[in-house]
C-alpha cells in the first residue's frame, strides 16, 4: 500500500502543479521550450516563479525584458527583475539598474540606477562597475539631456526623430546643437530648408566660440557674397 502511495506521489509530482518542486516546474518550462512549445513553457516559467524560485523570476524578467516567447512589458520585468533582486541576483540588480537609468518600466531614476548597479558591482557582475561609474557623471542638466538623445539620432542619420531634442536643446543654449540644427535647416535634414534658420543658429552657436559653426557661418556668408557678386554681372 505504501508503495503504490508513493508511486502515485510521484506521478502526480510529474504532472500536477500542485504536487511538483519549483524546481521540476522550471525543469518542465525547459523541456517544452526545448521542444518549440513556447506558450506551454512559458505557464510553467511562471509556476516556478511564483513559487518563488530565483532563476525562474530572473527568466520570467528576461523575457518580458526583451519581448521573447511572450510580450514585451518593462513593468512587468521590473516586477520580476525586483523579486529576484531583492534575493542578491546580481543580474536582475543590473537589469534593474538599466531601466532606472533608461525609464523602462519605470520612472527615470539616476540615484535608484546608482543604487542596484552598485549592489550588482559588488558581486563582480560584468559591466556593473562600469555602468556606474558612467551613470556617475549623469547630473545632467535638462539641456545637456536633450541634447544627447538629439545627439544619438543625428549621428545614425535619423533627423527626423532628432529634430525635436536637438530644437529643445537648442532653445535652452546649447551650443552643439545650435550648431546642428542650423546644418539641419541648411541642408533640409528632417526639416524644410531653410538657409536664413540655418545662420541663425548657427550664428548662435558662434557666439558661444563654437569652432565649427563659426566656420560653416563664414562658408555661408563667402557663397552668399559670391552669389551676390555674379548676379551683377
Amino acid at each position: 500500500m505504501q508503495i503504490r502511495e508513493e508511486k502515485a506521489k510521484e506521478l502526480l509530482a510529474e504532472f500536477v502543479p500542485e504536487f511538483m518542486t519549483a524546481d521540476d516546474k522550471l525543469a518542465k518550462g525547459a523541456e517544452y521550450y526545448q521542444e518549440g512549445n513556447t506558450a506551454e513553457a512559458s505557464k510553467w516559467f511562471y509556476r516556478a516563479a511564483e513559487d518563488g524560485l530565483l532563476a525562474a523570476q530572473r527568466l520570467i524578467g528576461v523575457m518580458r525584458f526583451e519581448g521573447s516567447t511572450v510580450p514585451q512589458d518593462y513593468a512587468e520585468a521590473a516586477v520580476w527583475f525586483r523579486k529576484a533582486a531583492d534575493q542578491g541576483d546580481a543580474k536582475s540588480q543590473f537589469y534593474l539598474g538599466h531601466m532606472s537609468e533608461k525609464g523602462l518600466g519605470m520612472p527615470k531614476d539616476y540615484a535608484q540606477a546608482k543604487q542596484w548597479y552598485r549592489k550588482a558591482a559588488e558581486q563582480d557582475y560584468k559591466g556593473a562597475l562600469e555602468a556606474l561609474e558612467a551613470i556617475s557623471d549623469k547630473n545632467l542638466t535638462p539641456a545637456e539631456e536633450y541634447a544627447r538623445k538629439g545627439a544619438v539620432f543625428y549621428e545614425e542619420g535619423n533627423f527626423k526623430e532628432a529634430l525635436p531634442w536637438i530644437r529643445k536643446a537648442a532653445e535652452l543654449g546649447d551650443a552643439d546643437s545650435q550648431f546642428r540644427l542650423g546644418c539641419m535647416y541648411l541642408e533640409g535634414q528632417g526639416v524644410k530648408e531653410n538657409k536664413k534658420q540655418g545662420v541663425k543658429w548657427l550664428r548662435k552657436a558662434a557666439d558661444q566660440n563654437h569652432e565649427e559653426a563659426a566656420f560653416a557661418l563664414e562658408i555661408v556668408e563667402m557663397d552668399q557674397t559670391e552669389m551676390l557678386s555674379s548676379s551683377d554681372f
